[in-house]
């Protein structure tokens, strides 16, 4: 019993040496690269309902139609990453089609978050 411990304890502490990814955050920050301030914070998408029709915020833009969520969605950088607020009240169609195009427009984080 006392060996299965100290191989776990072994393995956690090998792992956890291996992958630092605050050593890379560190390097970025301190070498010549420059980093964007939009791969850092989340762009926000709302999505709500006005007049039984889903309504689309991206910023300050008001989007009613799909193909122009997608098109405005496929400006940004992949590495941006996007949160989706979900108000009450818009179908779940609404919701899953931003998801959709947001993958679609090949953004790599995608976080989902309903809103009160």
């Amino acid at each position: 019993m006392l060996d299965a411990t100290f191989l776990l304890l072994a393995y956690f502490l090998v792992t956890a040496a291996i992958d630092r990814p605050e050593e890379r955050l560190a390097a970025g920050l301190l070498g010549g690269g420059r980093i964007e301030a939009a791969n850092l914070e989340p762009v926000r998408l709302e999505i709500d309902e006005a007049d039984g029709v889903p309504r689309y915020r991206l910023g300050a833009r008001v989007i009613f139609d799909r193909a122009e969520l997608a098109s405005r969605l496929a400006l940004l950088d992949p590495a941006t990453p996007l949160r989706i607020v979900v108000r009450p009240g818009p179908p779940v169609a609404a919701v899953t089609a931003a998801i959709q195009s947001a993958r679609d427009a090949g953004l790599e984080t995608v976080a989902y978050e309903p809103g009160g």
